[in-house]
């Protein structure tokens, strides 16, 4: 009789524990702006909820929380959220390479002083993208989380560094 008492017990425990639901990280509670703002672009991107960068209250910061969602769901919509002109330019022309959609290159300003111009926009999103979008949380822990990485071929970046080199010379 105390061997069932102690089974039932325990099935009770084991099942209530995997009913529990995981608490939902609530980021405003963070004191500083750079945790705080870690801690949305983490839920935005691990959860696919965009809702998070629009808590961010730094520019640069939500900049971020949108150049991650495009790149790990190859959605460029996201570009059309990013503020800051530069990162703008830097969302479409990455997006343009990662997707080989080379009309984002249109969506390109050309502005002078940034390395991201149309031409090399058409010629890098030409090249066939090999490798697949597969991302690892691990590249959004405290030194990754404000740096979105894009995926792109080793010919497209030969390409891109070659052409970034010859503008540089300039």
């Amino acid at each position: 009789m105390k061997f069932k008492l102690l089974l039932l017990a325990f099935l009770v425990i084991l099942i209530s524990g995997c009913n529990q639901q995981k608490e939902p990280k609530d980021c405003s509670n963070l004191r500083d702006t750079e945790s705080q703002s870690a801690c949305f672009i983490r839920e935005a991107v691990l959860k696919n909820e965009p809702v998070h960068c629009d808590k961010i209250k730094s520019d640069n910061y939500k900049d971020a929380c949108y150049l991650h969602l495009s790149g790990w769901t190859n959605n460029a919509n996201f570009c059309d959220k990013v503020k800051l002109r530069n990162n703008i330019e830097v969302c479409y022309f990455v997006m343009a390479a990662q997707t080989n959609n080379i009309s984002l290159c249109d969506r390109l300003r050309n502005i002078e002083g940034l390395l991201y111009k149309k031409e090399i926009c058409y010629r890098v999103a030409s090249i066939k993208n090999t490798k697949p979008n597969v991302r690892n949380e691990s590249i959004l822990d405290d030194d990754g989380v404000f740096n979105p990485m894009f995926i792109t071929s080793e010919e497209q970046d030969r390409v891109m560094i070659e052409e970034f080199n010859k503008l540089s010379k300039k």
